[in-house]
């Protein structure tokens, strides 16, 4: 299967959208006599890949406690090594996310990057 760095960051991008989400402090749904009341649908099993420098480890446990506390089920697969390990095991489906910076990832995929952010992360969501 040939490596599609457009398929590998868009899926990066959407699932850091989601972790985002996911981190929220959205309080469930209200019951009538107020309290809250928690759904129990399945959630899917997440793993999260980190690059071998130890950043990339803590921001991905940071995220898997944040993931755990909302339900999901999480592994962290720390030290995986560099991007040109870590975006193909994406790709495959061997992890499904990694900590990541818009620029790094931009540069990565096109080459170069902006010093404005919106400029940065629109780029990097069009390919």
């Amino acid at each position: 299967m040939r490596f599609n760095r457009k398929r590998a960051v868009g899926a990066a991008m959407l699932v850091l959208a989601m972790v985002a989400g996911a981190c929220s402090s959205g309080g469930g749904s209200k019951t009538t006599a107020g309290t809250s009341a928690t759904t129990t649908a399945a959630k899917p099993k997440i793993t999260i890949g980190a690059f071998n420098f130890s950043e990339s480890a803590i921001i991905a446990h940071i995220y898997a406690k944040a993931l755990k506390a909302k339900g999901y089920d999480v592994t962290v697969r720390a030290n995986l090594g560099n991007r040109e390990v870590v975006e193909p095991a994406l790709e495959h489906g061997d992890i499904n996310l990694y900590p990541g910076y818009a620029a790094t990832e931009t540069t990565f995929v096109k080459g170069t990057a902006t010093t404005d952010p919106t400029t940065t992360v629109s780029g990097a969501s069009r390919r």
